[in-house]
């Protein structure tokens, strides 16, 4: 009773349904009043991709959502059925993690051999569950694609809105820290409440985004919403002509409301992926669009980990069995990130700059070099580096935004990270 649309004392056919929906919301408050291990992202480390014949390594980052007690014995295992990827670690201790806080596994990251039959854009499920003290208190699933991935944008919304604009009746859409993914914010069509009432808000990439040689690209983005289903709805809709025109894309988490795609009721975070190839060798641009009326509004549209990304093979040599150097200089992203005490930061160098000078420094947020981590010629190929938050003196610095710089020849690729203490 007093729970749903429904008067005090519900129809008799309405109580099963209200009690399905109102049951984990309940098993969710008792929860965090104490401990609870939750899943929380994940990352592919090194290159950040995974083609056949390589290893896979997986971080799993989890979070105690308990406000009060730490969570003792957590236990992390991932298996997968898919028939080309051997594990070879798929259990790890997370020990005890506590209230509040986030623990990963990077030091000893899960790990999948992919053997040599795994084919170009196979999608592998890896099946997650976290235990606390034994007991199992989460399982979900996430997929990695079987391809070399090249990432054209992202914007993981720790610079704020300046790669975007917002318009249009009630456009409310900024950063916030309420909730998010990854990092410490994401963009949201309300920032600190919930969506206003008669909305009309569009939140515009400022930035063109050149399919002109993706092969296989991808739209992926990470989101969550709270929406009034059938009435309100968000969107994301694409343009190939400067904005003249816009086409509403439809994703795996969209259902049509209002006569298109659209997200709407209610979805924790999720990753959503939308085949782009029907754009190659356009130049595209992105929006998103939300929608109310003026009836109930709830917490809106939050999305973080934007990025367009290009899936491909790596070309092999004569004879098929050795691959050719990388084709690019790429600078990918660090890994944990947040990090603390140490991160990792992968980059592959291709073949014409053999014999060049390569620099990779790190810079604070008023441009002043801080370290230097290489600082010399390197053969082509993928390198990583770690760094442990400290200066070329050896000197721990402080908390903070932290830009790390690649330099190959008259070429340089920088990167933002987040050292927290």
């Amino acid at each position: 009773p007093g729970v749903g649309g429904s008067d005090f004392l519900p129809f008799i056919s309405e109580i099963m349904p209200l009690v399905s929906e109102n049951l984990y919301p309940m098993q969710y408050l008792s929860w965090v009043s104490g401990e609870f291990a939750d899943f929380q992202n994940y990352q592919i480390l090194g290159s950040g991709y995974a083609e056949a014949g390589d290893t896979l390594d997986l971080m799993i980052t989890v979070k105690n959502r308990g406000l009060s007690l730490p969570a003792n014995n957590v236990l992390v295992e991932v298996s997968t059925d898919y028939p080309h990827a051997l594990p070879v670690v798929e259990s790890v201790s997370y020990d005890t993690i506590s209230a509040r806080e986030l623990k990963d596994n990077s030091l000893n990251p899960f790990r999948f051999a992919l053997d040599n039959s795994a084919a170009f854009l196979d999608e592998i499920p890896f099946y997650i569950s976290i235990s606390q003290d034994g007991v199992v208190t989460v399982r979900d699933t996430i997929h990695c694609t079987v391809a070399r991935a090249t990432v054209i944008f992202q914007d993981n919304s720790e610079d704020g809105t300046f790669s975007w604009t917002a318009s249009g009746t009630a456009a409310m859409w900024d950063t916030t820290f309420v909730d998010y993914y990854n990092g410490a914010h994401s963009f949201a069509d309300s920032r600190y409440g919930s969506s206003p009432n008669n909305a009309s808000a569009y939140f515009r990439l400022n930035q063109t985004i050149n399919l002109t040689e993706a092969l296989h690209p991808r739209l992926e983005f990470w989101a969550k919403w709270a929406i009034e289903d059938g009435y309100d709805y968000a969107r994301l809709q694409i343009s190939t002509n400067n904005g003249s025109t816009w086409t509403t894309l439809a994703g795996s988490y969209t259902h049509i409301v209002a006569g298109q795609p659209s997200y709407s009721a209610i979805q924790h975070w999720v990753k959503e992926s939308i085949d782009l190839s029907a754009y190659s060798g356009s130049n595209v641009q992105f929006r998103f669009f939300f929608d109310s009326d003026g009836g109930l509004n709830g917490d809106g549209f939050y999305f973080d980990e934007f990025k367009v990304v290009d899936y491909s093979q790596t070309p092999v040599g004569i004879g098929g069995d050795q691959p050719l150097a990388p084709q690019r200089l790429e600078l990918y992203q660090n890994y944990p990130n947040p990090f603390n005490p140490v991160t990792t930061i992968a980059y592959q160098l291709p073949l014409r700059y053999q014999g060049e000078k390569v620099r990779l420094q790190i810079f604070n947020s008023l441009g002043q070099r801080v370290r230097t981590l290489v600082n010399g010629v390197q053969n082509p190929g993928t390198h990583e580096v770690r760094w442990d938050g400290t200066n070329d003196a050896g000197l721990a610095l402080s908390s903070g935004i932290y830009l790390y710089k690649l330099t190959a020849g008259n070429m340089s690729l920088t990167r933002k990270m987040l050292l927290i203490k």
